[in-house]
């Protein structure tokens, strides 16, 4: 019988959240402008706080490489984390922003932004960020018009 010396990382605990008790229309409701529902994929705010709130910190940085309409960002900005997306799609982009001015206060909109882009090229959309993401949060594109990603 051999051994390994090689240490094994901890392993990840499997977990069930409950974030769908209430249905994505409703925990959208009065929050999120009403354009959103038009996006084809979007994460559930529960979700995306229960993320934040379990693998971050307040103060640290929390990306969302494929945005949408930011919703990610707006509850990381929320839970007092500074928090960055980038969306491929420009009118994805503008209800990002516009959903980031309706929802979060004055004092907590220095906290968030999203930038256009391209999330196969970080580097270069995120370049001035370079070591200093925490945390990255995402769910996989779902849908963009024909002709954008190539």
């Amino acid at each position: 019988m051999t051994t390994s010396t090689t240490p094994h990382p901890p392993a990840v605990p499997l977990a069930i959240w409950p974030v769908a008790q209430t249905t994505a229309q409703w925990q959208r409701a009065g929050r999120y402008l009403p354009g959103c529902s038009q996006h084809p994929g979007k994460m559930l705010p529960e979700l995306a706080r229960r993320i934040v709130t379990e693998y971050s910190t307040p103060g640290q940085v929390v990306l969302d490489p494929l945005a949408g309409i930011g919703t990610t960002v707006v509850e990381a900005a929320l839970l007092d984390r500074r928090a960055v997306g980038v969306e491929l799609e420009e009118r994805w982009v503008t209800l990002a922003h516009a959903n980031l001015e309706h929802m979060l206060p004055a004092g907590w909109r220095r906290l968030a932004e999203v930038r256009a882009g391209d999330a196969r090229y970080l580097p270069e959309v995120l370049g001035d960020l370079t070591g200093t993401i925490d945390l990255i949060v995402t769910s996989p594109p779902y849908a963009c018009d024909a002709g954008v990603i190539d």
